[in-house]
């Protein structure tokens, strides 16, 4: 697999730059990935798991140093909270993946994305109030989520005032990764 800075696709073009990177004709490749945020290098890593040559271009210099609104360099079960049309199918998407980051991380190749937990702050009362049917759905799909008393807090973020938030939620430690740059 190879990556592509932005700099040679905006200078020559997507397939000048693909070939230049690869040497030859870009139409060797079995596929190219836009992107080498947290998306594409997962669909770049499995695409060459299955044989396939790829070519990843790349907006900046190295892989993982961006993130899009769809892929923000963690996953985790997040959506089932925070998106109101999602269920069961993109749960199961995103359990894959932390299934997938899991065992990368197991093995000895270094990924640079580790093992973290997520805390959802809710400062409105109508904000905390609207996500408690959420809960109970994501719950009922297997995220594991704790709603935070103020004693919890303390324990889990002691950087938070929790006088000053209408609830507190956390997926726990390990449950979700994160790409550290």
């Amino acid at each position: 697999m190879r990556i592509v800075p932005r700099r040679r696709v905006l200078k020559f073009g997507a397939g000048a730059a693909a070939s230049v990177a690869f040497g030859r004709s870009v139409n060797k490749a079995d596929a190219i990935v836009i992107g080498a945020g947290a998306s594409g290098c997962n669909v770049a890593w499995h695409l060459r798991q299955k044989g396939l040559s790829v070519l990843v271009l790349e907006a900046t210099s190295g892989p993982a140093t961006q993130a899009s609104r769809n892929a923000a360099g963690f996953v985790a079960h997040w959506s089932a909270i925070h998106v109101a049309n999602w269920g069961k199918n993109e749960w199961e998407m995103q359990h894959y993946g932390i299934k997938f980051y899991a065992r990368m991380a197991s093995s000895d190749k270094n990924t640079g994305f580790v093992r973290c937990g997520i805390a959802y702050l809710y400062r409105s009362p109508d904000a905390w109030r609207k996500v408690q049917p959420r809960i109970e759905e994501a719950r009922n799909l297997g995220t594991r989520l704790e709603i935070l008393t103020a004693k919890r807090a303390v324990e889990v973020l002691p950087q938070i005032k929790f006088e000053q938030v209408a609830g507190l939620l956390s997926i726990p430690i390990r449950s979700a990764f994160v790409h550290r740059t």
